[in-house]
């Protein structure tokens, strides 16, 4: 499995891929995932929209399915009913978007950060099944939780 972003709009996806086309101009976010000794893929989707989106952390859970955290510059991110933020306030937040197993959904999709430039670069899965990503650069407007460390 692997993150990142490309500036090729011939970067191969998959049949049934949530994404196959590549929208922006400055990059899109790719997810993407091998079978063992890299023989073919299992699913390969762009993740992006009108601007720039780069892929950071990657994990998948313990039911197959991947999220994927990072930064975007675009205004129409995708992001799903229900997103904790669906709107970019600024010129680069941090998105966290969990695919489903198969890669041809998403389960969620929203913006994270705050008043600055904020990214997502690694996620960490908790015990008990919730995901957190940090920021790499965390600013007073960052959202925290009440009774966070």
């Amino acid at each position: 499995m692997s993150t990142g972003s490309t500036l090729s709009a011939s970067f191969p996806t998959t049949i049934g891929a949530y994404d196959t086309v590549f929208q922006g101009p400055l990059g899109d976010a790719v997810r993407d995932e091998v079978q063992p000794r890299c023989s073919s893929l299992v699913y390969s989707t762009f993740l992006g929209a009108t601007v720039e989106e780069g892929g950071r952390g990657i994990r998948v859970d313990t039911d197959g399915t991947a999220l994927v955290t990072g930064r975007t510059s675009s205004p129409d991110f995708p992001t799903t009913d229900g997103a904790f933020s669906t709107d970019l306030q600024r010129h680069g937040r941090g998105f966290l978007t969990r695919f489903n197993a198969t890669g041809s959904a998403l389960v969620f999709s929203t913006y994270l950060g705050g008043s600055g430039a904020d990214y997502g670069n690694t996620i960490e899965l908790a015990t008990d099944g919730r995901s957190w990503s940090p920021a790499a650069q965390l600013r007073p407007t960052f959202p925290v939780t009440p009774g966070a460390f």
